[in-house]
């Protein structure tokens, strides 16, 4: 007899506000070296930021819209991609689950982190992103990532209000990776690294 499965279709979210779980951000941790302090300027209810803390490496996050009032690590309202002018909190890395809008939206965030002066740059990023022809002429040959880590297992990621709502990250598992890159813009040859479950880079 056949075991049911689960799966969950999530319905559009207007802010592409999509949660990536912390077990991803561990899996980021155990493979690359982070000094701190760490920036995520489309922080969401600081799943980046927390994790990052608990790991003791200095970590804060700006969003559009406050959604973790009061938090510690919360560094304002911020719209990263269109406000040049506030100042953004002091940093030497970014890490991010920006909004993806059929891949424009993350491409510009990632295009707008590469402007910058991080010492490294790493994006959570569906498998899909890396399989498009435009960027495979565009982004990834003029600033192509240092190393690619394929996420395993497969994540869940929902929509943020419906976490909000009390319900648990389960079923619609896709697949993802870790672009990064080192020294703001890299150039050369990426890495696609593999690094399952039980073996560390």
């Amino acid at each position: 007899m056949k075991k049911e499965k689960k799966a969950h279709v999530w319905e559009g979210q207007a802010d592409e506000w999509y949660v990536e779980p912390a077990e991803a951000v561990e899996f980021l941790l155990r493979r690359e070296r982070f000094h701190g302090p760490v920036l995520d300027p489309c922080c969401g209810g600081g799943t980046i930021p927390k994790t990052f803390r608990a790991h003791g490496i200095e970590a804060f996050g700006t969003d559009l819209r406050t959604r973790r009032p009061g938090a510690e690590w919360f560094a304002g309202e911020l719209d990263y991609m269109m406000d040049y002018e506030t100042p953004l909190p002091p940093h030497r890395e970014i890490v991010m689950n920006p909004p993806f809008f059929r891949g424009k939206g993350l491409e510009a965030f990632i295009r707008r982190a590469l402007s910058g002066h991080a010492l490294k740059v790493a994006v959570f990023v569906p498998s899909t992103f890396l399989w498009s022809a435009g960027r495979a002429t565009g982004l990834f040959t003029s600033d192509p990532p240092a190393r690619v880590w394929p996420i395993f297992p497969r994540p869940s990621c929902p929509p943020g209000p419906y976490l909000d709502a009390g319900n648990k990250a389960e079923g619609d598992t896709k697949d993802y990776a870790w672009l990064v890159w080192d020294a703001g813009i890299s150039r050369g040859t990426t890495r696609f690294v593999w690094a399952p479950p039980g073996r560390r880079a």
